[in-house]
């Protein structure tokens, strides 16, 4: 027993070096040096997309994020503001649907809503459902609405492997090298909750257990609601 405890100390202490010798390396680098391997890292991500895999306007808007990006990056001051314009410009990428994507494609609350794909009070069943009958204006006050029930009531096993295997895919694996010296898999993925579906798109709090924690106010409309990070809001489309 004293052996097993021994040898889970040592691998705990060589977890912490290597993330220590990690952040070292990138805290070594000076403000320039870092914000070209982020332009290469944003570049490589848009890249391993595949031009193929889109269609001409589509791939046009990716090649514009990256433009865009890159820009945000050589104008960012400090090195946490670098990250945040690179992962900013990931995730712009990320969100360009392929031409034909099998695996299903994910869409913020706000986004589903400006282009049409769910309504207002769409919007509000699924912030109802998931403040438990709370919802606010941007005055913070309370919305009144009596709620749709959720349909269907809940998610069969077939169709939460989909989505868990999607949001894998698509919003872990091109950030795999931010979770070192983790080793993150589609096993850490999980749906926290789910709030119904709405003109075929599932609204669901998902999220990967590795990710770090942030509280963010949105609106839609006169609504609001906060964005908590990594659980995040979003709906699915299969």
């Amino acid at each position: 027993m004293k052996k097993k405890i021994l040898g889970i100390a040592i691998a705990i202490v060589m977890l912490f070096a290597v993330a220590g010798l990690a952040a070292c390396e990138l805290n070594n680098l000076t403000l320039a040096e870092y914000q070209a391997t982020a332009r290469v890292d944003l570049t490589n991500y848009a890249n391993s997309r595949g031009q193929t895999n889109f269609t001409t306007e589509n791939w046009a808007v990716i090649q514009g994020h990256v433009t865009t990006g890159k820009a945000a990056i050589d104008a960012a001051e400090t090195k946490p503001a670098v990250r945040t314009a690179r992962d900013n410009a990931k995730a712009a990428v990320g969100a360009v649907p392929r031409e034909v994507n099998e695996m299903g494609t994910f869409y913020s609350l706000g986004h589903a809503f400006r282009v049409g794909l769910i309504t207002r009070n769409d919007v509000l069943d699924i912030l109802y459902h998931r403040h438990s009958g709370q919802v606010f204006d941007k005055d913070s006050n309370l919305i009144s609405h009596i709620p749709s029930p959720k349909y269907p009531e809940t998610l069969n096993n077939e169709t939460i492997i989909k989505i868990r295997t999607a949001f894998f895919v698509q919003q872990v694996e091109p950030f795999l090298s931010d979770f070192t010296p983790y080793v993150v898999t589609l096993k850490d993925v999980e749906i926290r909750r789910y709030f119904g579906t709405y003109n075929g798109l599932i609204a669901i709090s998902i999220r990967e257990l590795f990710g770090s924690g942030s509280w963010q106010d949105e609106y839609i409309d006169d609504i609001r609601f906060n964005q908590v990070s990594p659980s995040a809001l979003l709906l699915f489309r299969i």
